[in-house]
């Protein structure tokens, strides 16, 4: 099964009017900001980092049965920039994993020496204090729902940034890659005091890469919204705002094209204290454009909170509940919507100045209109980091993750798990 989502709440970041809570982007990730002692090239800041290391893995595959075993040379780099003119605001990263493997997976899909990455681009321009325009863009290779986090809370500066992580992803039983390409515009303007309203544009491109027999790549498309936000600022730490928009999805198969509609309300805080984010929650419905499927609807609801109690620990969490594009199960094409919800958790505590650990966990589930089985994945992870010698320090993560597709009564459940350990070493600029 294969799906994707786009977060439809608000996630283009950035101090802001109506502003909510993270430093996020629309480029997909939480970029936190320059690391102390970035190199500055004119009012360039850049923070560049490597990890080298190895790493092993064993996975383990269902139906039929089987498991494999791979160590790997294992190579991580990263820049983050920012460009902060006043009314102007330029931010970019680059993230890449690569591992080298020398073994053989005969059911790894091709991806025995697997390479992922991430790519963004945001850029804001205010030229009075009530006005904003944001642009973006963002590229994000990985393989499953909840991809390899080695790096998620170093190399970009931030603590949360496994719980930012785009949401481009895919619930099936097997290795499979995914290439997402995504843009975003809005505009927000402020009205009076306390009221905003906002509105954008957004797009998505999802790519599957060599997807298992009977597949085929019917589910790779575009999809197209559109939204528009109103708020009220009921302190000054706390706005209520009610949001609706559209999306429009083009697939190469068009049997699975629909367009849909979502309503949503909540919560939003501003972008400093110790609490941040925003929860919200509505209705949503999906039409087949080719009447392949009847019309759907469901309750919608998530939330995306961050919370600093000390300046020493860092917690992030997320939840939605929404329509994904089109989730087509192998042996049942008409199953041409998904419910899909997800929940992601980040914890990053740092026990010394030179010592800090981090753990991470997340579920997944989706559920077809056609009432076939339900799709399921799973992961947890931790990590800890100890610089030994000024921007130098000693990585090891380790993570596991199980992913579950039913593929229909004919071949029962398609299932694989994984175990990724990883050690080595990261400088930071």
């Amino acid at each position: 099964m294969a799906f994707a989502t786009t977060a439809r709440a608000d996630d283009d970041g950035y101090a802001r009017i109506g502003s909510t809570s993270a430093e996020l982007d629309a480029a997909g990730g939480a970029l936190g900001g320059p690391a102390t002692g970035a190199m500055a090239l004119g009012g360039l800041l850049l923070s560049p980092s490597v990890f080298v290391g190895g790493s092993f893995s064993k996975t383990n595959y269902t139906n039929p049965t089987s498991s494999a075993s791979l160590g790997a040379f294992r190579f991580a780099p990263s820049v983050y920039g920012q460009l902060d003119e006043g009314i102007h605001v330029v931010k970019a990263y680059v993230l890449a994993d690569g591992r080298v493997s020398a073994g053989h997976d005969s059911r790894g899909g091709g991806n025995d020496s697997p390479f992922t990455g991430r790519a963004g681009l945001a850029y804001a321009w205010s030229p009075t204090d009530d006005f904003v325009a944001r642009l973006s863009a963002g590229y994000t290779r990985q393989y499953a729902l909840f991809g390899s986090s080695l790096a998620s809370y170093s190399s970009a500066n931030s603590a949360t940034s496994y719980v930012d992580a785009p949401v481009a992803t895919n619930i099936l039983g097997y290795r499979q890659f995914t290439n997402l390409t995504t843009g975003r515009f809005s505009l927000e303007r402020k009205l009076g005091d306390l009221s905003f309203v906002r509105a954008g544009l957004d797009v998505q491109d999802l790519v599957y890469e060599r997807p298992p027999a009977g597949a085929a790549a019917s589910v790779n498309g575009m999809s197209y919204g559109a939204f528009v936000r109103a708020g009220f600022w009921l302190t000054p730490q706390v706005n209520v705002f009610v949001q609706g928009g559209g999306d429009w999805r083009r697939y190469a198969r068009s049997v699975f094209d629909s367009n849909g509609d979502r309503v949503i309300g909540g919560f939003a805080t501003d972008a400093r204290g110790l609490v941040r984010g925003e929860i919200y929650g509505g209705l949503q419905q999906q039409f087949s454009v080719s009447s392949s499927f009847g019309a759907v609807s469901a309750p919608t609801f998530g939330a995306r909170v961050y919370y600093d109690p000390t300046p020493l620990l860092t917690l992030a969490a997320m939840i939605d509940s929404s329509y994904a594009s089109v989730g087509a199960q192998l042996s049942a094409p008409s199953a041409s919507t998904a419910n899909t919800l997800q929940t992601r958790v980040q914890a990053e505590y740092n026990f010394l100045e030179y010592l800090k650990a981090a753990i991470r966990g997340g579920f997944a589930q989706s559920t077809y209109s056609n009432k076939e089985p339900t799709a399921t994945a799973w992961t947890g992870g931790i990590g800890v980091s100890y610089t030994f010698w000024r921007n130098t320090a000693i990585n090891i993560d380790y993570q596991f993750s199980r992913h579950e597709s039913g593929n229909g009564a004919s071949t029962g459940v398609v299932a694989y798990s994984e175990n990724i350990a990883s050690m080595g070493v990261t400088y930071n600029y």
